[in-house]
């Protein structure tokens, strides 16, 4: 399970619990790919765009743990980055995996008690980064957002610090905003 370990580890900071393995199973979250960095795969260097992404990628696990029970029962996520942009392909490939569809949020339709894949009508949930501002090159804060309804919505900051092994990891998050 030492795969497992460092996937936790390094996107959750988070002990090993029940509900921590349930999440991981219910996402079908892919263990080889999260415990090796984007930057430590080959070819790809080490820019700020790039930690960036990593950054977005860890922050969105995190999300998906954070509300596992809320999301549990959805069959889409639709993922944005930016200002209520659709996540890049490159970015919903990484995220795909399971029995979870991963969408653009263009995909999806907004209504006043849930959020539905404009195609297919199933429920889902939207989630994202919205900004990182850099602290220092080892710190970021992160405004993230999960969304499921008009009426229903939080939106956290979320505290990233890069270890000394190079890997970003979630320390804090606090709700800043809901409606």
């Amino acid at each position: 399970m030492r795969g497992f370990m460092c996937f936790l580890n390094r996107c959750f900071f988070l002990s090993v619990s029940v509900p921590t393995v349930a999440a991981a199973l219910v996402f079908g979250l892919s263990i080889n790919n999260a415990c090796s960095s984007p930057q430590k795969r080959k070819g790809i260097p080490i820019t700020r765009e790039n930690d960036e992404n990593v950054i977005a990628e860890v922050t969105v696990h995190f999300q998906l743990q954070q509300h596992y029970r809320e999301v549990a029962d959805k069959r889409v996520i639709f993922l944005f980055m930016g200002d209520n942009k659709d996540a890049s392909d490159s970015f919903l490939a990484r995220m795909r995996a399971g029995k979870v569809l991963v969408k653009k949020l263009s995909q999806s339709e907004i209504g006043s008690t849930s959020v539905k894949d404009k195609v297919t009508g199933e429920e889902g949930v939207i989630l994202g980064v919205s900004a990182v501002k850099w602290i220092t090159e080892t710190e970021v804060e992160v405004i993230g957002k999960i969304l499921f309804s008009r009426e229903n919505s939080l939106t956290y900051l979320y505290r990233l610090e890069k270890e000394r092994n190079k890997e970003w990891v979630v320390k804090e998050s606090k709700v800043i905003g809901e409606t």
